[in-house]
């Protein structure tokens, strides 16, 4: 297998070629099905799936006299799997990769073990059966750490697994298992196969963990070996991951180059395109991308991070009810899938809705839940930016010495991570600014309060809550030194704003 860890997949599926005869010839049909079936799979995960149909339809020939209970018929069933998964089709892919594992059972295949627990976890997983799917994932993982399994199915089923965890938002699981993954092609120098892939994997992890020049380095690693052959289907993501960690770092252009590159393999550049946008201050043009991603996009994998990006872009917009319904959204699959991960970003989101809702007292106790998730993760990024709503929720309730401690750990953590462009743009104050300019929604409030409307009115002329006007009220009465709403008339007449 040394020509498959080196990523030689032609010589590798030669050899093998010759072995299914050499095999075929000695009478030894179980061990020249498991040449074919090897065969089959390295072509499919090289996207050449035309080729290994052919194998398949081969192998189905050389056992239609043998009874269906054999082990090789296990393998046979895996196929059929795929296609229904494919399809959507979790109910049929987890009934057979169900059988096919049974047969593993029964003749103590561990490669068969391995690959028909994964594919049933993962449809178990995507049926809403979370606590099934991720148990067979586990037990899947612990058959590939033995040594009885095959690299051409380890690096496989390694990858699928991770893959796993990641739509599954569950962190841990996935930094153990590419820590595992990494640790194998430590010992085994001629690897190349699958490091493309598992490279995404691996930068997806570090970006999360605060690891950003190491997810760089393991990003744009993965674009070089995801370029050949064309055509491989994470190459725009790893681009993608590229274009991300330029983008937290401040780095503007590249973080554009990168994701432009991104759409162009096929990756939408969403959130990430939008969210840069919006750092440029550009508000406009990272409402419509966002609002155009969550409305395309229905994938579990990709949804939650478009909606707490929503959530911070219609913040910035001023359009809280769009931001209330993308948190409720993502509270909702937070607690299906009942995930810490999930349950951290979830408690952020609402916590920031809150706070524009001025539910102060109550979107405190969100974003400090948000907060313990995010440090028992070590996700310092999502830590830090949770502290920064946390000192603001601590400011608007009077406590300064709170909103300073969540300031400065905050801003300590961002500058430490090289997140420059967030710790620029932390509040420089416990203080709330008692001057400045309004901004667009608090002067149509104003506007509405001096032509003599309650808030009542005001709220249902704009289609917001009768807290929120309260809170832009206050808000107005702050920034302009003002005291009543007939000073605030007084002022709207005399700037002309109405």
């Amino acid at each position: 297998m040394t020509s498959y860890l080196a990523g030689q997949d032609d010589e590798c599926v030669a050899l093998l070629g010759r072995a299914f005869q050499e095999r075929l010839g000695g009478r030894d049909r179980a061990g020249a099905v498991r040449c074919a079936f090897e065969i089959i799979l390295i072509l499919t995960n090289a996207g050449r799936p035309a080729v290994g149909n052919a194998w398949l339809t081969r192998v189905r020939r050389l056992l239609e006299t043998e009874p269906s209970t054999t082990v090789e018929h296990g393998f046979l069933l895996l196929p059929d799997a795929y296609q229904h998964a494919a399809r959507g089709q979790h109910t049929q892919t987890h009934e057979l990769a169900g059988r096919a594992a049974a047969l593993a059972d029964r003749f103590g295949d561990a490669d068969l073990a391995a690959l028909a627990r994964q594919v049933q976890g993962t449809a178990s997983i995507r049926r809403g059966d979370v606590a099934e799917g991720v148990a067979l994932l586990d037990e899947a993982m612990l058959g590939v750490l033995s040594e009885a399994v095959s690299p051409v199915v380890r690096t496989i089923v390694y990858c699928e697994l991770i893959e796993g965890c990641r739509e599954l938002h569950d962190l841990q699981r996935s930094r153990d298992w590419t820590a595992a993954l990494a640790a194998w092609y430590e010992v085994r120098p001629e690897a190349r196969s699958n490091r493309g892939r598992c490279l995404v994997h691996r930068a997806e992890v570090r970006l999360d963990s605060g690891d950003w020049s190491a997810a760089l380095s393991d990003a744009e690693r993965a674009c070089g070996l995801l370029t050949d052959p064309a055509g491989q289907p994470l190459l725009g993501t790893a681009h993608y991951l590229v274009g991300e960690s330029h983008r937290l770092r401040g780095s503007a252009d590249a973080a554009a180059h990168e994701y432009r590159r991104a759409g162009e393999n096929g990756r939408d550049p969403q959130p990430g395109l939008a969210l840069l946008r919006l750092a440029e201050g550009d508000i406009t043009a990272a409402r419509a991308a966002i609002h155009r991603a969550v409305s395309e996009t229905s994938e579990r994998r990709s949804r939650p991070k478009l909606l707490a990006a929503c959530v911070e872009i219609m913040l910035r917009a001023d359009d809280v009810p769009a931001a209330r319904a993308a948190a409720d959204e993502l509270r909702a699959i937070a607690e299906r899938f009942d995930t810490p991960y999930l349950a951290a970003m979830s408690a952020q989101a609402s916590g920031a809705v809150l706070l524009a809702d001025g539910e102060t007292r109550q979107a405190l106790r969100r974003l400090r839940r948000g907060c313990t998730i995010w440090q028992s993760l070590q996700v310092p990024y999502e830590l830090a930016r949770c502290r920064v709503l946390h000192g603001l929720g601590c400011r608007g309730l009077g406590d300064d010495e709170g909103a300073r401690m969540q300031f400065t750990t905050a801003r300590s953590g961002l500058r430490r991570l090289g997140a420059a462009v967030d710790a620029a743009m932390m509040p420089t104050t416990v203080q709330a600014p008692r001057s400045g300019a309004l901004t667009a929604r608090e002067v149509e409030v104003l506007r509405l309060v001096a032509k003599g409307m309650p808030n009542r009115v005001v709220a249902e002329q704009l289609g917001l809550r009768e807290k929120t006007i309260a809170r832009h009220l206050s808000n107005i009465f702050v920034k302009l030194e003002l005291r009543s709403r007939t000073a605030a008339t007084a002022y709207a007449y005399e700037h002309r704003l109405i």
